[in-house]
């Protein structure tokens, strides 16, 4: 009898600990996510930019771990009163590559409103002692940038000189038109004129699939292959949640088989609680992607799909954390 009494209470013992265990293992496994709302969510995410120190006068060459190659020659950089300064800068660059990229730097492919098949986006900035410096005339710096999309239509686009913007449309590509101060197309450049001494081109490494780029000012960039689609109005329609709406959600198309990503509901459609109205969307294969913080807790949803005017479309939202979520959106088509 005492056998049987102890051999229970091993029995009960074993299992107590197996379930301490596994509650142990599945709070490792699935680490709990809070957050105050969708916009403290995107920060979490903000794209990481990379900044060297080094000796204006020597010039500098590095290579990130995203596979950016930087040369920047001797004695580039002016103040902001056209000196040449010497000693110690900084120099930052951001790649906005993959897909997560684009939708957590809100950096979107997009040209006077038309998409845009991203070879890759960047941002570059260089100051002293806090102070933005310019580069100096005839002074290019150089990137290679592992391609990101290849299309023999590739143009090079400038689009300001302010890290984070609210949003930004490339227009035109400047290594082929002239654009001058007081144009649409200006978004926040301040030297002038433009078009004289702004040209920056590029060309294609095909045997090491990089995109070769000398640029004559700092700035965001971004390498694009136009993509000319049909559009239509549709909607989408998120459920399984309640208590969506315009703050607390964001829904993108991301076009398979390309670098692109369209803000579905900004600028051409809407937000009203749970649905989404677009009138700006393309006929082609693409991933619709929601997501939304509601209660502090991260939900998404995921819809494949090749839209066709006049249906509407529900999307179902379910919880994840942010690591699953950039891991689902950078394994998309």
């Amino acid at each position: 009898m005492r056998k049987t009494i102890f051999s229970i209470a091993l029995i009960s013992a074993v299992a107590l600990m197996s379930c301490e265990k596994d509650e142990t293992e599945k709070n490792i496994d699935e680490p709990i996510e809070n957050f105050e709302s969708l916009e403290s969510f995107f920060e979490s995410q903000e794209v990481e930019s990379v900044t060297k120190t080094f000796n204006a006068e020597e010039g500098f060459e590095f290579k990130t771990e995203k596979g950016t190659v930087v040369k920047i020659p001797a004695n580039a950089f002016t103040d902001k009163n056209g000196k040449i300064v010497s000693g110690e800068v900084d120099f930052k660059i951001k790649e906005v590559f993959s897909t997560s990229d684009i939708i957590f730097s809100e950096i979107f492919p997009i040209s006077n409103g038309n998409p845009l098949n991203s070879g890759g986006e960047f941002f570059t900035e260089a100051f002293q002692g806090g102070a933005a410096l310019d580069l100096a005339d005839g002074k290019d710096i150089e990137l290679e940038i592992p391609a990101q999309a290849e299309d023999p239509n590739m143009e090079l686009f400038f689009a300001g000189e302010e890290e984070f913007m609210d949003s930004v449309d490339w227009g035109d590509p400047m290594d082929t038109v002239l654009v001058w101060e007081d144009e649409p197309n200006n978004q926040g450049w301040e030297n002038e004129p433009w078009g004289n001494g702004f040209y920056s081109g590029f060309t294609f490494q095909d045997a090491s699939g990089t995109y070769s780029i000398n640029i004559d000012q700092l700035g965001w960039g971004n390498i694009d292959a136009f993509l000319w689609v049909d559009y239509f109005d549709i909607t989408f329609t998120c459920t399984g949640l309640e208590g969506l709406n315009e703050n607390n959600l964001t829904v993108y198309s991301i076009f398979k088989d390309q670098n692109t990503v369209w803000p579905c509901g900004e600028g051409w459609g809407s937000i009203s609680d749970n649905v989404i109205h677009e009138t700006h969307l393309a006929d082609v294969p693409m991933n619709v992607l929601a997501i939304a913080v509601v209660d502090e807790q991260l939900y998404y949803g995921i819809l494949d799909v090749t839209p066709e005017e006049g249906i509407d479309y529900d999307i179902v939202m379910k919880t994840t954390t942010s690591e699953k979520l950039e891991e689902l959106i950078n394994d998309l088509p």
